[in-house]
């Protein structure tokens, strides 16, 4: 069984929960609005490593992963946020 290192699921904890406290700031006044581009492309990129990490780490080929492959059209911050948070679950698990 492929597993990713410690420091490289801390790395990606480190990330997702960076991402997470930027995004839990935009939600009491824009947190039905769609996220901004910036905040897209790091969340993106974030979902873009574990994808090509996915070869690493047979967790993160499990269908229950699909819904976060599968990128949607447009993201409003709460959205965002509830995947980021699952993100940071499933990582946790990894541990």
């Amino acid at each position: 069984m492929k597993v990713l290192s410690e420091a490289k699921l801390c790395a990606y904890l480190t990330r997702v929960l960076d991402l997470s406290k930027e995004v839990v700031g935009y939600l009491p006044d824009k947190g039905t609005q769609a996220v901004n581009d910036d905040v897209l492309d790091r969340f993106h990129a974030i979902v873009n490593d574990l994808n090509a990490d996915r070869s690493n780490d047979s967790f993160l080929n499990d269908p229950t992963w699909n819904w976060i492959w599968e990128a949607k059209s447009n993201y409003n911050y709460i959205r965002l946020y509830g995947r980021l948070a699952w993100i940071n679950l499933q990582l946790l698990e990894l541990l």
